[in-house]
């Protein structure tokens, strides 16, 4: 909205300064009262200009300067003009506040696909173009965020490591673009599984990480049972997963994700499917 005021804003300073030229070079043959009357009515429509999303409201703010403007040089003691100068008048206002609105609404064409613009490019800057997934470095900047906010508010928060265990067999047997559309979906499914406050990143290709705030040991292993059971339901698909904790498991994100990195390990050497980073204690 300020934007579009600014805009509109710049539009009408450059319409006074039209004005003000056109009344000194005298194309306005009239009294300074009746110079400063059409300022007024201006600035009026400057207003209604200014309130055009509410379009009722601009527009009787727009009818109000006309008939100020038809009265004045209509009626009163000393009529400044006939019925054909309220016309051009009323027909000037009007050609003032309807410019106004289309200038008014390049500008904001204009401010939107810059808006959308920066927005794609934030985008492919934090995430990654392959399957929608934050890039690492994003990730841990993430991390780091939920970790500080969990430690303030004692709050649980769950790391998972995935491996997509066949991917690298996926690949050999029908090429690089269709394990991408694979790691896509794959991606995809996580994405509906998992709730808006969780993350997922991208570590290698056929690696995944799971950002789980407020979800403690139990719930995270939940999630990656039933993320197993759709994998292989769904893609046929093989998955390892491993799980760390906050602050059970560490501090801080380099040591949350080497745990769980580690439970990974662990399950993949061992024909395991899920692994908490407690079973490497006991």
């Amino acid at each position: 909205m300020s934007q579009w005021f600014r805009g509109t804003r710049l539009i009408f300073s450059l319409s006074f300064a039209l004005f003000g030229a056109a009344v000194f070079l005298g194309i306005w043959q009239q009294p300074i009262s009746v110079q400063g009357l059409i300022v007024a009515l201006l600035s009026m429509v400057w207003v209604a200009t200014l309130v055009q999303k509410h379009a009722w409201l601009s527009l009787g703010v727009l009818m109000i300067a006309v008939a100020m403007y038809s009265a004045a040089m209509l009626f009163g003691e000393n009529p400044l003009g006939t019925w054909v100068d309220a016309l051009k008048g009323g027909a000037l206002l009007a050609a003032a506040w309807g410019a106004a609105w289309l200038l008014s609404r390049y500008v904001s064409a204009i401010q939107s696909a810059f808006a959308e613009q920066n927005a794609m490019i934030e985008s492919l800057s934090s995430n990654d173009p392959e399957t929608g997934s934050l890039r690492m470095s994003h990730f841990r900047a993430m991390l780091d965020y939920e970790i500080e906010r969990s430690r303030r508010y004692r709050h649980p928060l769950a790391i998972a490591a995935i491996r997509v265990i066949d991917a690298p067999e996926l690949s050999r047997q029908n090429g690089g673009p269709a394990a991408d559309e694979q790691a896509r979906l794959f991606v995809e499914l996580i994405m509906k599984t998992i709730r808006a406050l969780d993350r997922v990143g991208r570590s290698r290709a056929n690696e995944y990480l799971l950002m789980l705030p407020q979800t403690d040991y139990e719930h995270a292993q939940n999630l990656a049972d039933r993320l197993v059971r759709l994998a292989s339901d769904q893609f046929a698909m093989a998955i390892v997963i491993g799980i760390s904790a906050f602050p059970d498991d560490g501090t801080n994100s380099e040591a949350l994700l080497g745990e769980a990195n580690a439970a990974l390990e662990f399950a993949r050497m061992n024909n395991m499917t899920v692994v908490t980073r407690k079973v490497l204690e006991s």
